[in-house]
């Protein structure tokens, strides 16, 4: 199941466990974090009372209107920009789009017409490569961000999903749903060098670019997993079990801690990336789908879509320290958010929430300010 399909059955599942922990609900505003392993975690209470100046403290500084139906977010710190992937909808044939953000105004800047089903994207600030998945077109386009026009499309293959760069390996990985691979897009030629085999239902996908190493997350649903990859060996190294579907994925180069999202429960599973095993859960938000680091400052974020069971139910972040292992403040955002992407530059992180009413309409972007700014 893709990404797409996986975010709504995330939500319809989180009735059930809405339901099921509505008593534990109950008693307060308490992320309950559990130790496991090798680091000695402690429950943490979320903090309302946050002030300026407070590493933990975020404020939505800008609400952004993109394309139809937006899926992914990638940030290029360099240039401050952030480019958005959106779906389409059945006006246009689901042809993609790409919006350009500018994070000096938090305004679109620049729309880019992609493939068919554009599901997700990576940005290599060195090159100036951005790379977005066209899902029903089994191709990648690659954009330049200096003339914001496709100058490659790159056959990969069948539902590819999502994306991620190391920009000192030059290369880019796209994870293919029904194939059970990985596509690598080397140099700028923007073609695919060498594919690796993994099984399963290969989805969510993220790079640490201090050790080479590939975290993909396998959504088959037999085995619920995080596949981890050496590019330079072109295998699978290791494979890490979890309790419960993957959903979105993200990395912490300097701590060397993976960040996995429980899409259909309410916590997000801590990862060493030196022991292969996860060694903490974080409790967050109900239905939590995608997660984005700042290693400067050992900030996470967790975007969560919310309880189905709520009308006009709007969806949270959860900023979690690094350091403690606890949810510092709690963000409403717009509904049903599908992705967030952060700039570690300017400390900003930015919210796609997909929906804007129904399904398949404009969405917008939330964008999260330091209390300070």
């Amino acid at each position: 199941m893709g990404r797409v399909t996986q975010r709504a059955a995330a939500v319809a599942g989180c009735a059930v466990v809405v339901l099921l922990s509505a008593g534990a609900a109950s008693a307060g505003p308490v992320s309950a974090v559990r130790s496991a392993g090798l680091s000695r975690w402690t429950s943490g209470r979320v903090a309302g009372h946050l002030v300026a100046g407070d590493p933990g403290c975020f404020r939505v500084a800008a609400s952004v209107k993109v394309g139809t139906a937006p899926e992914a977010a990638a940030a290029d710190p360099k240039a401050d920009l952030i480019y958005v992937a959106n779906i389409g909808g059945t006006a246009n044939g689901f042809r993609g789009t790409v919006s350009v953000i500018s994070g000096r105004t938090s305004r679109v800047i620049g729309t880019i017409r992609v493939g068919h089903g554009a599901d997700g994207v990576a940005v290599n600030s060195v090159t100036d490569r951005i790379y977005v998945t066209n899902d029903y077109d089994g191709t990648v386009s690659v954009i330049s961000g200096r003339t914001r026009r496709v100058v490659a499309t790159v056959r990969v293959g069948v539902n590819p999903q999502d994306a991620a760069v190391n920009a000192t390996a030059g290369a880019a990985y796209v994870t293919n749903f029904v194939n059970g691979t990985v596509s690598v897009i080397r140099g700028r030629r923007d073609r695919v060098t060498s594919t690796i085999g993994l099984g399963g239902g290969p989805d969510a996908i993220a790079v640490n670019p201090s050790t080479g190493l590939l975290y993909v997350a396998d959504n088959s649903g037999n085995d619920d997993r995080v596949a981890v990859i050496d590019p330079r060996a072109g295998s699978v190294i290791a494979s890490i079990p979890l309790p419960g579907e993957p959903g979105g994925i993200a990395v912490d180069r300097r701590t060397n801690r993976i960040y996995e999202t429980s899409p259909l429960g309410t916590s997000v599973w801590v990862i060493s990336g030196q022991s292969d095993s996860v060694v903490a859960t974080v409790g967050v938000g109900p239905a939590p789908v995608a997660a984005a680091v700042i290693p400067k400052t050992g900030t996470v974020f967790v975007a969560s879509a919310g309880p189905v069971s709520v009308s006009d139910a709007r969806g949270t972040v959860s900023v979690i320290s690094a350091r403690t292992g606890t949810v510092t403040s709690t963000i409403r955002v717009g509904r049903a958010p599908a992705s967030v992407a952060a700039n570690w530059k300017t400390g900003r992180a930015y919210v796609v929430n997909s929906a804007s009413g129904t399904v398949l309409q404009s969405g917008t972007v939330s964008v999260l300010a330091p209390c300070r700014t």
